[in-house]
This record gives C-alpha cells, sequence and structure tokens, in this order.
C-alpha cells in the first residue's frame, strides 16, 4: 500500500523520516495542523487538467477529510484566499498565477 493511492492512511515514523529532506511541511493543507505519529492522514490527488487547486497535490488530515469532491472545493477556497492575499500583499512566489 501506497500513501498516493488516495486511500486514509496512518502516519508512522517510515512516513515521517520520508517527508524529513523535502522542504515543505508534512501536514494538512487545509488547517494547516502538522502531522505526527498515529494521526490519520490521506494525499489528495489534485494535480489534473482541470484542477481548480493549482498548488497541485496535498494532504490533509483526519478531520478535514471527507468526499474528494468536498474537500476538492473547500482547498479550492482556500487556494484562492491565499492567492487574493498574496496579491494584497505584494508577495508572489514562482507557483503563484498572478491572474488567478
Amino acid at each position: 500500500m501506497s500513501w498516493t493511492d488516495g486511500k486514509p492512511f496512518i502516519v508512522d515514523d517510515a512516513k515521517m523520516n520520508g517527508f524529513k529532506h523535502v522542504k515543505r511541511r508534512f501536514g494538512c493543507s487545509l488547517c494547516g495542523d502538522e502531522f505526527k505519529n498515529g494521526d490519520g492522514a490521506r494525499w489528495i490527488f489534485a494535480n489534473f487538467k482541470a484542477s481548480p487547486v493549482r498548488s497541485g497535490n496535498f494532504f490533509v488530515c483526519q478531520k478535514c477529510d471527507g468526499p474528494q469532491e468536498d474537500v476538492l472545493a473547500r482547498a479550492t477556497l482556500s487556494y484562492k484566499q491565499a492567492v487574493r492575499l498574496a496579491k494584497q500583499w505584494g508577495i508572489y512566489g514562482p507557483d503563484w498565477q498572478r491572474d488567478s
């Protein structure tokens, strides 16, 4: 079983250690909580052409998880708010689309 299969999994030492070399934090993209051993999580595939979430794939915690369509809808709202705030504050990175 792989965490990329889109099914819920339990965070363990192996998964935590696998993210130590990644500069991106290992946590829920919807609420911001960092994962710790024993937490429930799920990887959300959002890196498809028609995806409204332009940030790509992401993780959610057990409390933020739900039906795929609902998670993507909430992620879309959160992403749009992040883009709006980035524009408001003049904070742009290589991943931001100025026309969003």
